[in-house]
């Protein structure tokens, strides 16, 4: 009866006994493991090297504490897992190779029915990294333009088929590379929906490696497919298209049924807006009420029914005294 562990304990004994015979042999040993390491190399080629330890060494000193910690413990899990999966393919025929050299006398049919199975694991392994390696190579984006998928902030809007997506430049089509200048696109889509006052607009404010900043665009996301069904629901229809929370106009004078969108601005694409709103926490939001009113702000993680409070008062909320001096609005680039 074959036993797999009592196999691998076999081989690692054999693995262990036929190092100083490695050593003493003259080629043979020494090509085996050159094409082992090759098989390695080809397995570790694609290695994915986790982001976000930047993120948390950058701005660390305004971060609260507990973020740090997380950040630091899920980028090093990450980071051991993606190595474990990536070379294991290639450690597995290094350890095949080697014991089937050094026991190669004492093969028996069982032994060797093992290790082709193993081969063929470690196989199967490679081609599986290596036909994912190949489809997450990003098309080919013209000369002069940026692909959306090196941006990390964007307007959030849902598509007709329900999926969440962000769209750097709201001029463009989903996934459709942008100009060098897209930040000039999205702030002034930013800044019309808040002049006009016919959408209830909510800025979010977060960094690279913010593990809060993750934990908030679930609830953003939440309150965009909520403040469309409550519109649907006051006028009495069915439910609408998703796109309809991101389209039209809103319902009377009050911004309580008017559609909300949400930007999420990155910190260190957006540093002079960052920097201009003395942004010192991650992620803080501010969400604009009527024009004219002041929007509220509020620094780290919200839940759904803060977040709901916060935004039915902002969109309540009335302008300043008429008696307080008001000075002459200007574009956010001017």
């Amino acid at each position: 009866e074959f036993r797999p562990l009592n196999f691998v304990m076999r081989s690692g004994r054999a693995f262990w006994r036929g190092l100083p015979m490695a050593r003493t042999s003259r080629a043979a040993p020494w090509c085996l493991l050159l094409a082992a390491a090759c098989a390695l190399a080809l397995s570790a080629g694609g290695l994915p090297f986790p982001q976000g330890a930047a993120g948390v060494a950058h701005g660390g000193t305004q971060a609260k504490f507990l973020d740090v910690v997380v950040a630091v413990v899920a980028f090093i899990v990450k980071f051991l897992f993606s190595i474990s999966a990536t070379i294991l393919p290639g450690i597995t025929v290094a350890f095949i190779g080697f014991t089937v050299y050094t026991r190669r006398q004492q093969m028996t049919p069982k032994l060797w029915l093992g290790v082709v199975l193993l081969a063929m694991g470690a196989g199967a392994l490679i081609a599986l990294q290596l036909k994912n390696a190949s489809a997450s190579v990003p098309d080919e984006v013209p000369p002069g333009l940026i692909s959306v998928d090196t941006i990390r902030s964007g307007e959030a809007i849902v598509t007709d088929d329900g999926r969440f997506v962000r769209l750097p430049d709201p001029t463009k089509a989903e996934g459709e590379p942008v100009d060098p200048g897209w930040q000039r696109s999205l702030a002034g889509a930013m800044t019309e929906a808040i002049r006009h006052g016919q959408e209830q607009v909510v800025l979010v404010f977060s960094r690279q490696g913010c593990p809060w900043c993750e934990r908030q665009k679930p609830v953003l996301e939440r309150a965009i497919v909520k403040r469309a069904q409550d519109i649907a629901g006051n006028h009495g229809g069915g439910e609408p298209a998703p796109a309809a929370a991101f389209i039209g106009g809103g319902a009377g004078s009050s911004l309580l049924m008017a559609p909300l969108r949400v930007f999420v601005l990155d910190a260190n694409e957006f540093p002079y807006l960052a920097q201009q709103f003395r942004i010192e926490a991650f992620p803080t939001s501010m969400v604009f009420g009527p024009p004219g009113a002041t929007p509220l702000v509020a620094q780290g993680y919200l839940d759904d029914d803060t977040l709901d409070k916060i935004l039915k008062t902002a969109a309540v909320s009335g302008p300043p005294a008429e008696g307080r001096q008001r000075r002459k609005r200007r574009g956010i680039f001017r």
